[in-house]
């Protein structure tokens, strides 16, 4: 198990986007953080899958598996009818894919600390929001509640949705660490939605312990987000690009 001393750094939804990575890595040794959590979705993405997964690799970082690190695993050997999804096959190598292989879908990383995904129960889910028909809001207290009910930690944290909060249910502390690499994106399940953080700066966040008190703190880091849109544009993703340049979706829906 990792030990957690007083500073904890959490990293999420890095999409492929090794430049914004970069420069939040540069930003947590500046900050003299030795401990690192990536909780997944890391590979998937229209930029550098295989930079990314060498600055992961060679950093000291425990990671989790995220839904979309689970799909290219599970789309390997079968044509994904989904050009993102090729192009991070083809860029990939055997080592990348034992390493996915190897990632583990939740992990208690010491008596205090638990990640996921998603939720404790799917990654796909998303742990703080709920999709209605025409909004995203935030689930009740009691709801999420039921979900850590299970859970003896103290510090819950999570991704998938790539919207940065914390808050505290009952006595635990509840973080989505936002996503380093896309701060925007259009979704059609359950109902169409969009997640947007409005700026294309990468997010991460560092926990800090005080004594037996903990707090929170959301990171945004500038870093040359059109290096990384250009890469979209090339393997053929515009909404992509738009969302790495503005951190918002277009008011009218695009075909992928």
């Amino acid at each position: 198990m990792m030990s957690f001393h007083n500073k904890l750094a959490i990293i999420s939804d890095v999409h492929s986007n090794s430049y914004a990575l970069t420069a939040v890595l540069d930003d947590i040794r500046k900050k003299e953080i030795k401990s690192i959590v990536n909780l997944g979705d890391s590979l998937y993405g229209p930029i550098a899958p295989f930079g990314t997964f060498q600055l992961l690799n060679n950093s000291n970082i425990s990671n989790i598996s995220g839904n979309q690190d689970r799909l290219i695993l599970e789309n390997l050997h079968i044509d994904a009818k989904n050009p993102t999804m090729e192009f991070v096959k083809s860029d990939i190598t055997a080592e990348v894919i034992e390493w996915l292989e190897k990632l583990p879908f939740d992990l208690q990383l010491n008596e205090e600390v638990y990640c996921c995904h998603g939720s404790p129960q799917n990654d796909e889910e998303y742990l703080i929001e709920r999709v209605e028909e025409n909004q995203v809001v935030i689930h009740d207290i009691d709801e999420i509640a039921n979900k850590l009910g299970g859970l003896n930690q103290k510090i819950i944290l999570c991704g998938h949705s790539h919207i940065p909060k914390s808050m505290w249910v009952g006595d635990k502390l509840l973080v989505n660490a936002g996503s380093v690499g896309l701060q925007a994106y259009e979704d059609e399940m359950p109902h169409y939605h969009k997640m947007e953080n409005y700026s294309p700066h990468a997010r991460y966040t560092v926990i800090t312990k005080t004594g037996s008190r903990y707090s929170a703190d959301i990171i945004a880091v500038e870093y040359d987000f059109e290096k990384a849109a250009r890469h979209a544009l090339i393997n053929g993703r515009n909404d992509w690009a738009q969302y790495l340049r503005t951190g918002i979706v277009k008011k009218t829906r695009e075909e992928h």
